[in-house]
């Protein structure tokens, strides 16, 4: 199903453009730096054109004291980055359990794998891949290997924008990653395009302009492609590529079957935020102290150099004041500074978009002031938090299991190593774990209560455990223990 780009088609592809306007912003809020917001909103296309009032594309008469006073407040950052420290700051461990394999080559499977991700560096990469796949709404993850230099695969974390994707029914069938070089004389744009697809991978060179791929050229024209095969033939026939998805469905796009960004409809509160908090420093700015004196009490400096204050006298503005008035003395000025407005402003704000991303606002240090709340209570507050990294988990699992199978393949067939290649399973590990103390205040009181079942109570003290772990756990308790005779509180000591 080779479908590299044809000759003099329009890059990105017509059928991308919309997905790749979209990177772009949601890149732009992503880096947080307040020239990339203004060169992006620059130019608002005609299907753009709410955008044309936002902050971010506002000019004036002077638009370089526009642009000097702008101020980002790097929210979106802080969304990308909590949502990956939510899935990875505990990296998930990957287990070889297989019954269809010997307990020896699952050990040995095991201790192959563990060495090969911690060489390889997963557990940053994963951090990594958690970040760019809450910003840009999916990431990929593909294989990577070179048999001159390196004595094993690696995986390699590949941003949406730098990609083409094929779907169907939801499932990545194949994909075009995207590298560009610069041309000598900075005209020609290079892309060098490698096209996965299963069990095969094509490399392709096109020598074109900033919005058509152009021709394709032989890969020995540039030296960083001149060692590249044109097409090399997997030991698996599958991808050596997955894509992961944050969350779907994408809602500004129906019919796209890429992933959902944490900041898909919340362009607009960011883009107040930075508004409020730049009116906030207007304030600031504009209140400091300022000391109205006639011209004439500055210092001479001689003829034709004018007069001025020493430079420390910074709080001093001069006007020119008719000598005959009888008021001709220093006048004091100081504006006020709207503090509280405007941090209710900008908190309110922060809350609604943290919200909308799917987050509790706890999760980001906002407090709720003027309330005491118990533990309970804050949990209860969180749990949007939870369920948001609940729902990304289930989306990760699946993609990794399949991209660490292929790893293993790879060592095997290509590197010689001496294992079997298992399919890992993927356990997710909390990243807040659950007070005991007050687990089992819940249980004594249920346990009084007469208002739960041992199963009940086996449960809520142990919420990772399986259903036949669940079962085992209750008849330990019922039959080493005489559970008249004993409290809860005895019961939970129990090893």
């Amino acid at each position: 199903m080779l479908n590299l780009p044809e000759n003099g088609s329009a890059y990105p592809p017509e059928n991308h453009k919309h997905i790749f306007r979209v990177y772009q912003e949601h890149s732009a809020w992503h880096a947080g730096d307040p020239a990339i917001l203004r060169k992006t909103y620059a130019d608002v296309p005609q299907d753009y054109r709410p955008r044309k009032y936002m902050f971010w594309t506002r000019k004036g008469a002077t638009d370089a004291q526009v642009e000097r006073h702008q101020i980002h407040v790097p929210l979106a950052g802080d969304i990308a980055q909590t949502s990956s420290d939510l899935l990875f700051s505990e990296p998930p461990n990957f287990m070889v359990n297989n019954k269809d394999f010997s307990e020896s080559d699952q050990l040995n499977t095991q201790e192959n794998l563990d060495y090969l991700l911690r060489e390889c560096g997963l557990k940053n990469k994963l951090l990594e891949a958690g970040e760019t796949c809450a910003a840009l709404g999916g990431v990929f993850l593909r294989l990577v290997w070179n048999t001159e230099f390196m004595d094993k695969p690696t995986i390699q974390v590949v941003s949406p924008d730098k990609a083409i994707a094929t779907f169907m029914y939801g499932q990545l069938v194949a994909v075009g990653y995207v590298t560009e070089y610069d041309s000598a004389d900075g005209q020609d744009y290079y892309r060098l395009i490698e096209h996965h697809e299963d069990g095969l991978i094509h490399n392709a060179l096109y020598q074109g302009t900033k919005t058509n791929i152009g021709t394709r050229v032989p890969l020995e024209r540039l030296d960083e492609t001149a060692d590249l095969e044109d097409e090399i033939v997997l030991p698996f026939k599958t991808l050596a590529s997955v894509y992961v998805p944050n969350q779907r469905p994408l809602r500004r796009l129906k019919g796209y079957e890429y992933g959902r960004s944490d900041y898909d409809g919340i362009e607009g509160l960011l883009d107040a935020i930075d508004e409020a908090y730049t009116s906030w420093m207007r304030d600031i700015r504009l209140g400091k102290s300022r000391i109205i004196v006639p011209t004439e009490y500055l210092e001479r400096r001689g003829r034709g150099r004018g007069a001025a204050f020493d430079i420390d006298a910074e709080v001093f503005t001069a006007l020119e004041i008719d000598p005959n008035q009888e008021h001709k003395g220093i006048e004091k000025v100081q504006f006020d500074i709207r503090h509280e407005q405007h941090r209710v402003t900008v908190m309110e704000l922060i809350d609604r978009a943290v919200t909308a991303a799917g987050y509790s606002p706890q999760s980001f240090g906002i407090s709720i002031e003027g309330r005491a709340e118990s533990g309970t209570a804050l949990k209860l507050r969180e749990r949007k938090t939870f369920t948001t990294q609940g729902k990304k988990q289930r989306y990760w699992t699946q993609p990794l299991e399949e991209i660490l199978e292929k790893l293993q393949i790879l060592d095997v067939e290509i590197f010689n190593k001496q294992y079997k290649p298992i399919k890992p399973r993927v356990e997710w590990q909390d990243a807040v774990q659950q007070d005991v103390r007050e687990s089992a205040t819940v249980i004594e009181s249920l346990h009084r209560a007469q208002a739960a079942s041992l199963e009940t109570k086996v449960r809520l003290l142990n919420p990772d455990l399986t259903e036949e772990e669940v079962s085992e756990e209750v008849l330990k308790v019922a039959t080493n223990y005489n559970l008249a005779d004993q409290s809860v509180e005895d019961v939970l000591e129990l090893p």
